[in-house]
Parts: structure tokens; sequence; C-alpha cells
């Protein structure tokens, strides 16, 4: 009986998907095709969960608390003497240091994290994820969450492991909206920055421009899908913020795209007067000459949040410390290198990229710590310069 009841149903859900097909056959096989494409992707580009991160909670000035994944595959972590410090992955204390900022919503799980992390791992980084407040299953201390005119948390991240590794170098990596955080870092310490060399993954430098332009045709409907991964994470931490007068919980879950989440609840956690006040202290366009470390850049020219017409490419040009690529394509954080995406780092061209730029910086600071010990002398400490 409950065979034939199947076979009923099957016969007539395939009269009905014939009956669509008939009469909408383009939006009937771009379902189709944008299934194929999603179970393709499921099993070819998303990797599992790495369980190789080893967490170090740190604190921040007030009373909030950072999460600082450090990826250690071999297990080989050791608890620091000092009381004053927690379980540090140090394997060998002069050994550089690399430390990826991640995007808008993403943590050590993102999936260019989990490719990039292995990768300088196996150049020969002690390799860390800055988690931002409350993702990666960081449990927020105060009602504070992140935004990107605000670095803050960086600070305290970098100080805590130039505290702990004096004599290592650093060098961080920040894609998209780690990197407008690195950037501002950046610009605002000049000279005095405690990383060594930075890279930039598909920056917004103009966020101005970038707003306006994921609010336009076929931007928007990713647009959408970032201000619902925002308000997720608001309403998961909803407890630090609901006794606060500022914030309307209503008003913020009808929020549409991220111009409305940033005036509900980002410059009102900030302390913004508006959504354009947040944006232009966000934007680094006409202070890239302010940036004192090297600094390599790559933008793609269809980005749809970093469009060319908004990147500071004379302003780089006249810069003595920051160089940057801009490709045809690529789009944001993309750079596929294949029709079809892939797992390997090989297959998209920005990682490619920052591993060569990792080997050389890596390659450079060993001659000279090899130089160092020949010579029995200390060497300059900006191996990277």
């Amino acid at each position: 009986m409950i065979s034939i009841q199947i076979l009923e149903f099957a016969n007539h859900l395939l009269d009905q998907l014939i009956g669509f097909y008939l009469t909408n056959p383009r939006t009937l096989s771009a379902i189709v095709i944008a299934a194929a494409y999603y179970v393709y992707y499921l099993r070819n580009v998303v990797q599992a969960s790495v369980s190789s991160f080893k967490p170090l909670l740190i604190s921040a000035e007030d009373g909030g608390q950072i999460s600082l994944d450090w990826y250690d595959p071999d297990g080989n972590s050791e608890q620091c003497e000092s009381s004053k410090c927690e379980s540090v992955p140090h394997y060998s204390y002069n050994r550089p240091i690399a430390i990826f900022l991640p995007g808008l919503t993403g943590c050590s799980q993102a999936e260019y994290i989990k490719t990039l992390v292995p990768m300088a791992h196996d150049i020969g980084y002690r390799a860390v994820c800055v988690n931002y407040r409350g993702l990666g299953n960081t449990r927020l201390l105060t009602p504070r969450l992140y935004c990107a005119a605000n670095d803050d948390d960086l600070r305290s991240a970098l100080g805590h492991i130039r505290q702990f590794n004096p004599d290592s170098k650093i060098v961080a990596i920040g894609i998209s909206m780690g990197g407008i955080i690195l950037a501002r870092y950046l610009i605002s310490t000049g000279s005095k920055a405690l990383v060594d060399a930075a890279f930039l993954v598909s920056v917004c430098f103009n966020f101005m421009e970038v707003v306006d332009s994921m609010e336009r045709g076929l931007n928007y409907p990713l647009n959408q899908l970032l201000t619902k991964s925002l308000i997720n994470i608001v309403l998961e931490h909803w407890q630090w913020f609901q006794d606060l007068p500022q914030f309307d919980i209503d008003v913020i879950r009808k929020c549409r795209n991220i111009r409305e989440f940033d005036e509900a609840f980002t410059i009102r956690m900030f302390n913004f007067k508006t959504s354009s006040d947040y944006y232009r202290e966000s934007s680094h366009k006409g202070r890239i000459s302010c940036i004192k470390k090297p600094t390599f850049c790559i933008n793609a020219a269809d980005d749809m949040f970093a469009p060319i017409e908004t990147l500071p490419i004379d302003e780089v040009q006249m810069s003595s410390h920051v160089a940057m690529l801009v490709t045809a394509r690529g789009g944001h954080i993309g750079f596929m290198e294949s029709l079809l995406p892939r797992r390997t780092a090989s297959s998209y061209y920005s990682e490619r990229v920052v591993g060569e730029y990792l080997k050389a910086l890596y390659n450079i600071s060993d001659i000279r710590c090899n130089l160092q010990c020949i010579c029995n002398e200390p060497l300059s400490s900006t191996c990277f310069n």
C-alpha cells in the first residue's frame, strides 16, 4: 500500500515538473543547474571543519575577549612557563608568524582561511587567525561586536603576540574587511606597526562608493545575504544588547541591506552620528602614504565591493611601501583559475600570490637569521624591509 502511494506521489510530482518545464523552461533549467552546482560545491570546495586550531583567549582593554586560533596540526603546542601566558603553540620562538584576519562574517573556519593557514604552516610559519568578537565560538563578555572602523582588537592581538614573540617576524594577511581593519592599523601606526609586512586581499578603499555599488543591480542579492548573516550574529548575542536603549530588535530584524543594518546597529554601537560618518572613517583612499611597512595588495577590476574606479592606484604608484596588483577578473575574494572551484590553493590566483609572498619573506628572514648565527652578531630587525 505504501509503495503504491509513493509511486502515485512520484508520478504526480513528475507531471508537475514536466508541466512546469513546458511553461517555464528557462526557470527550471536554472533551478537544475543551480542545484547541480550546489552539490558540486559541497563535494569539491567546502572543507570539513578544521580541528587543528588551538584557541587562545586574550583580554581586551574594555573587558571583552578575543580568540586567537593557532594552527597546530601536529599537536606541538606547549605551556609557557611564564604565569602570564596561557597555552601558545610556539614550536620555535624565532620562527616567523603569519596572522590572518578574515572577512565580514568570517572566522578560522572560513573556506579561504582553511586553505591559506595550512599553506603558511607548510612554508614554515606559525599561523594564527584572529577571530572577531562573537565569531568562531567566542563568547561575548561585553556588549560589543566589531566593525571596519575600529582596530582596537587587532592592536590587542598584535600586542599579545609580540610580547611573547619579541624576536619573530610577523606578516599580517587581511581578507576583505580584515584587510580594511589591517590597513587602518598600518595607516595609524606607520613605521611603529608591530607587523613587519602585510598582504591585503580584496580590500575596499572607498566605503561610500562600495555601499552604493552594493545596492545596485545584481549586487543587491549578495547585499541582502550578508545583511542576514549580520542580523543573525546580533540575534545570537542579543542578551548583551537587549537592555541597551539604543538598540531595537524589531528594527534590526527588518534591515534589508548593509546600510540599514549599520544605521540600526553598527553606528549606535561605535558612536557614529550617521552611517556616512562611519563609512568615511572606514575608507582609506587618500591615506595610503601613511603606510610605512611593506604591503602588497591584490584586487580585481570587477570586484563588486571594490570596483576599479574606487582603488587608490595613483597613491600606490607614489608609495615607497605599497604595491598593488589589479587583475581583470576575480570578483571579491574569488580569483578562480579554473572553470569550476576546487579545494586546493592552486585553483585560486590570490592564494598562489599570497603563498609566493610568504615564501619570499620567509626566505629573507631565514637567510638573515642564518647570517646572524654565523656572524654571532645581531642584524637589523627589519628583515622584511
